[in-house]
């Protein structure tokens, strides 16, 4: 994968989970496709480019929302070393690998930022609320990687080169 095509990547997600995602779902509950091109891409790309995918997604999620103690670049991050560390010489390139790994990503996802929540002071909402925003949220983001699978496993060049 060249840097072009990264910082391409970069800039199309950036605009359609900013502008075009919200458009079509309520305000509850939205896919993170930033979430869900970080999971694949750590599975996918070498792994200095899922740590950069993982930084810049974390910090335009936060611009974007207007969070700036860095919720989203924290688990993104986390998440990015527990895929490279566990999953990625376990990856294939079968569709239900990518949705599996996807719901158990949204899942750290969910609830890392419950502990950072928790830890900033914010009170905590009952398990119902977790479950009413998460089911949706989960969904969404398998969907996405369902979507996501193949046209990512299309930018991946085999056979790089190491150096």
């Amino acid at each position: 994968m060249n840097k072009e095509l990264l910082i391409g990547l970069c800039i199309f997600f950036s605009i359609l989970q900013g502008s075009v995602i919200p458009f079509f779902f309520d305000g509850i509950s939205q896919p993170d496709l930033w979430l869900v091109f970080i999971i694949i891409s750590a599975m996918v790309f070498p792994v200095k480019y899922a740590y950069v995918l993982s930084i810049v997604g974390g910090l335009v999620q936060d611009l974007i929302i207007g969070n700036f103690f860095g919720l989203h670049l924290l688990a993104y991050i986390v998440i990015t070393f527990i895929f490279v560390k566990f999953v990625k010489g376990k990856y294939n390139r079968n569709w239900y690998v990518s949705v599996i790994s996807v719901i158990v990503g949204s899942l750290a996802f969910m609830g890392i930022s419950t502990l950072v929540m928790w830890i900033a002071g914010v009170p905590l909402v009952s398990f119902l609320y977790l479950l009413y925003i998460g089911v949706p949220f989960i969904g969404y983001n398998a969907v996405c990687a369902f979507l996501l699978h193949r046209p990512l496993w299309y930018f991946k060049i085999e056979g790089e080169s190491r150096w």
